[in-house]
């Protein structure tokens, strides 16, 4: 039987020095502290709520950096998912970095990329991706962990994401998935969302 998996992997499929090179590229005193969507009606409106998110983001505009996560997307699609996806490239690629201790942690809780606000840019999401760029012998902690319904039971399954640098992994933007604390050292990882003109097709 043909089935669609939930995920699509590249482990290890970029180079360190090139994961490097994206760190390297962007400014280190950029970083906020990354929102949440705090309203029905327009999701330009965000709040810090630390409780659920407590990682630094900035966008990257960089043209070379994008171009390699969509065509990773891309690549996923015409692989496996097959979805309807726009011939415009909505949003650009995040660059995020989890700092942190044992008594202050950053992290990412369960939450889903794909939101239901009807007006919201996210409503039309449908891929996401998440490219580990970080030698995991650099920080403790920082799963990448998704959740999944199994397909036989409905049971949902925790997968955990190979933190190998240069893995790129590729997901349905409705699965629920979260970053695990990271307690010492620094994790550096770029997403990006790729859309359809519609949602849910």
């Amino acid at each position: 039987m043909d089935t669609i998996s939930p995920f699509w992997i590249y482990e290890g499929e970029i180079p360190p020095r090139v994961c490097d090179e994206i760190v390297k590229g962007v400014d280190e005193e950029n970083y906020t502290t990354g929102g949440i969507i705090d309203s029905k009606d327009n999701d330009t409106v965000k709040t810090i709520d630390v409780d659920i998110r407590n990682v630094g983001v900035q966008f990257t505009y960089s043209p070379w950096i994008n171009h390699l996560m969509r065509g990773f997307l891309l690549s996923a699609n015409e692989n496996n998912f097959l979805y309807d996806l726009s011939e415009n490239d909505k949003e650009s690629c995040q660059v995020s970095r989890y700092s942190g201790t044992k008594n202050n942690p950053q992290y990412y809780n369960i939450h889903k990329d794909w939101v239901d606000i009807r007006n919201s840019q996210a409503h039309t999401r449908k891929l996401s991706l998440s490219c580990q760029l970080t030698n995991p012998n650099d920080y403790e902690g920082g799963d990448l962990i998704l959740y999944l319904e199994h397909a036989g039971t409905s049971e949902i399954v925790e997968y955990t994401v190979s933190k190998k640098q240069g893995t790129v992994i590729v997901f349905d933007s409705r699965i629920r998935h979260k970053v695990t604390p990271v307690t010492s050292g620094t994790r550096h990882s770029v997403v990006k969302w790729y859309h359809g003109d519609k949602p849910l097709r």
